[in-house]
């Protein structure tokens, strides 16, 4: 009977660490209790830090985003390859 609690307990601890919904809560209260220690956020907001936020109006059509998405994507290969830093 222990044998079968303990395997229980590892699969339901597997699954709510793997959650992305717990991941998401620990990483608010982290950010809250790092906040009222220092006084600082530990990064800053996804809009601040770049990454796939492409500037521009939320309405723009499929077509659009993707044009834009290649022009990007070749500026950025082309940087790479010629060896430019920004």
């Amino acid at each position: 009977m222990t044998v079968w609690l303990r395997i229980f307990e590892v699969w339901l601890t597997a699954k709510l660490l793997g959650s992305p919904s717990f991941r998401r809560g620990v990483s608010h209260i982290h950010q809250r209790i790092h906040y009222m220690r220092t006084g600082e956020r530990p990064y800053p907001p996804p809009h601040e830090r770049g990454g796939t936020y492409m500037e521009g109006e939320e309405s723009e059509s499929l077509t659009q985003n993707l044009k834009k998405f290649g022009q990007f994507f070749m500026e950025e290969f082309r940087n790479s390859t010629s060896g430019k830093k920004q």
